[in-house]
């Protein structure tokens, strides 16, 4: 028997595959979490998306910004709390210089939020990640995890009716377990 060298492995040649020019290869897409929101990357607290006025509760066939797109997603709203089938209760947030809205603590870009809870869509069913109702926005536009629950508990502390909303959601998540 032929003894085996020490420290170095013995390699195995690689096969290359080769494509000639009539072929062309078919590439993954580096981002393909993109294509498909919420299911590759994992949705967390304090995650931004964006969405339009008219996806939320009460506002289905309304026209609220007319100088907008249709296609486009203009409105910014922050995750509060994600449930196992990635329901979510979310927050929005709007600009610096918004005339309404609570700042968000301890914001470098000093946003604002409006204390209100959303957990349903237009359909009144519970909010998810899908394309072309609410969809990921660039992580510039998140939050930490920590204003989030600051928010979270400061809209809890000041509403009944919220407070009677998100305990709606979060039951509706343990019955779903």
């Amino acid at each position: 028997m032929a003894k085996k060298k020490k420290g170095k492995k013995q390699s195995t040649s690689r096969v290359s595959a080769t494509v000639s020019n009539n072929q062309e290869r078919t590439k993954k897409p580096s981002n393909q979490w993109r294509s498909e929101p919420g299911v590759d990357e994992p949705l967390r607290v304090g995650r931004g998306l964006r969405t339009r006025d008219n996806n939320f509760k009460g506002q289905k066939n309304k026209v609220i910004h007319p100088e907008q797109p249709q296609d486009e997603l203009y409105r910014r709203v922050a995750v509060l709390d994600v449930d196992d089938d990635k329901n979510v209760a979310v927050v929005q947030i709007k600009r610096k210089n918004a005339k309404n809205g609570v700042s968000i603590p301890q914001d470098k870009q000093e946003r604002k939020y409006i204390p209100d809870i959303l957990t349903l869509d237009d359909d009144s069913r519970p909010i998810k990640v899908k394309k072309g109702k609410f969809e990921l926005a660039p992580t510039a536009e998140d939050i930490t995890e920590k204003q989030a629950k600051k928010i979270l508990s400061d809209i809890e502390s000041k509403s009944k009716i919220q407070k009677q909303r998100l305990s709606l959601f979060r039951r509706n998540k343990k019955n779903r377990d």
